[in-house]
């Protein structure tokens, strides 16, 4: 099983997980979620850092989605790189 990091911890990321978890190709290694949330727990799994992190744990994840369903303020979204299939 390939693990992955899911960035973002609200109800979408939960989500995200129930749907994982229901296949054996993919497991959770953690979560990316807000500075307040480190060291807490999603359903189980870690939150292992911030967006601050997420060069250093590219280092140790091969794979992440992004597992934000709502962000309330456009200030956040405009930061999010887009990207769009050639497929």
């Amino acid at each position: 099983m390939k693990s992955i990091l899911l960035i973002g911890c609200g109800g979408h990321a939960k989500s995200v997980v129930e749907i994982i978890e229901s296949t054996n190709d993919w497991c959770v290694a953690g979560f990316v979620g807000l500075a307040s949330q480190i060291g807490q727990q999603v359903l189980g799994y870690n939150i292992l850092g911030t967006d601050r992190d997420l060069a250093s744990l590219r280092s140790s994840f091969s794979f992440a989605l992004l597992a934000v369903g709502q962000i309330k303020s456009s200030d956040v979204r405009q930061k999010l790189a887009h990207t769009v299939s050639s497929h």
